[in-house]
């Protein structure tokens, strides 16, 4: 970017375009390089969650999204931001868990859930 590469609103606006094409490092890079730019504003944080997410790093975009509500508590967008990615969090884990547990022990995914 040669116009402003100092911008941070520019490069915010960048990281969103390469979330919306799901292109989620070169999102990521964007979203850093607001947050060094501008390290106080919420919204750069929130652009890092979107990207992990994309990426599939729940925990970590549950961490960004918390950052960004360090600074601005009652955001909306960043609460449900956050909400949603310790659902998948939780539910990657419960996959994980669900596929370690039937490959090592030869369980029945219909028998494991009536256990459940």
């Amino acid at each position: 970017m040669t116009a402003k590469p100092k911008d941070a609103a520019v490069i915010s606006n960048r990281s969103l375009c390469w979330a919306r094409l799901n292109e989620g490092s070169n999102a990521l890079k964007d979203a850093v390089a607001c947050i060094i730019l501008s390290p106080d504003w919420p919204k750069a944080y929130y652009r890092a969650g979107v990207a992990w997410r994309i990426l599939k790093d729940y925990e970590r975009a549950a961490e960004a999204f918390e950052m960004g509500l360090m600074m601005y508590p009652g955001n909306k967008d960043l609460q449900n931001a956050k909400r949603d990615a310790e659902v998948a969090l939780r539910a990657s884990r419960m996959i994980d868990f669900r596929g370690t547990f039937l490959d090592e022990d030869n369980v029945d995914s219909d028998d494991l859930w009536a256990m459940m």
